[in-house]
C-alpha cells in the first residue's frame, strides 16, 4: 500500500507536468490525496482506529514525498545539479507535510473505522469526497469574488470529478443492493 502511495505521487505529478491549463487543474484535484489514506487503511487496518491512522500517516507522507521527489524531474528548475533540484522540489513538502499528518491521521482512522462498520462504507466516503470537491471550490471561489476558469480553477475537471464520483456512488449502490440487500 505504501508503494501504491509513492506511485500515486508521482504520477500525480507527471499528471500536473510544469504548465496550466487542464493537466494543472487535474494535478491540483484533492480529493484523491484523501482518498490514499482512506483506502490504505481500509485494507490494512481492518477496524482497529490507531493502526489506521498510524497506516493513514505513513501513505499520505509516501504520496507527498512520491509527488515532490518527482517534481524534480518534471518541473524546470533551472540549471542545477539533479541533487539540487530535489533539494529545491522537496521543500514545499516540508511545508505541507504537518497537513498530511493531520489529513493521514483523520481519514486512516475513518477508513480503518470504516472496515469494520460495513464493506462498502469507505467507498461512499470516497464517492462523496469526489462528488462534493468541485462544490466546495465553487463556493470557495464565489466567496472571494473569483471567476471559475481563473488558475487551477477549470470547471472541465471539476465536472468530471463529480461524474466519477457520482458514477462510484450509482455503481457503489448497485453492487451493495446485490451483495448485501440494501
Amino acid at each position: 500500500m505504501v508503494g501504491l502511495a509513492l506511485a500515486f505521487g508521482t504520477l500525480s505529478a507527471i499528471t500536473k507536468g510544469n504548465g496550466a491549463g487542464i493537466r494543472d487543474a487535474v494535478g491540483n484535484v484533492s480529493a484523491p490525496w484523501l482518498i490514499v489514506p482512506l483506502g490504505g487503511a481500509f485494507y490494512a487496518a481492518r477496524g482497529r482506529a490507531l493502526i489506521g491512522a498510524a497506516f493513514g500517516i505513513t501513505t499520505t507522507m509516501a504520496a507527498i514525498l512520491g509527488f515532490y521527489a518527482a517534481n524534480a524531474f518534471v518541473l524546470d528548475l533551472g540549471p542545477h545539479s539533479t541533487f539540487a533540484d530535489l533539494g529545491l522540489a522537496l521543500s514545499p513538502a516540508v511545508v505541507l507535510a504537518p497537513y498530511g499528518v493531520v489529513t493521514g491521521t483523520i481519514f486512516g482512522a475513518i477508513g480503518a473505522w470504516s472496515a469494520a462498520r460495513r464493506p462498502f462504507a469507505a467507498v461512499w466516503i470516497a464517492a462523496g469526497l469526489l462528488s462534493l470537491e468541485p462544490l466546495a471550490w465553487i463556493v470557495l471561489f464565489a466567496s472571494r469574488g473569483m471567476r471559475l476558469g481563473d488558475g487551477f480553477a477549470q470547471p472541465t475537471v471539476w465536472a468530471g470529478e463529480a461524474i466519477v464520483g457520482l458514477g462510484l456512488a450509482a455503481y457503489t449502490r448497485w453492487r451493495a443492493r446485490r451483495t448485501c440487500g440494501f
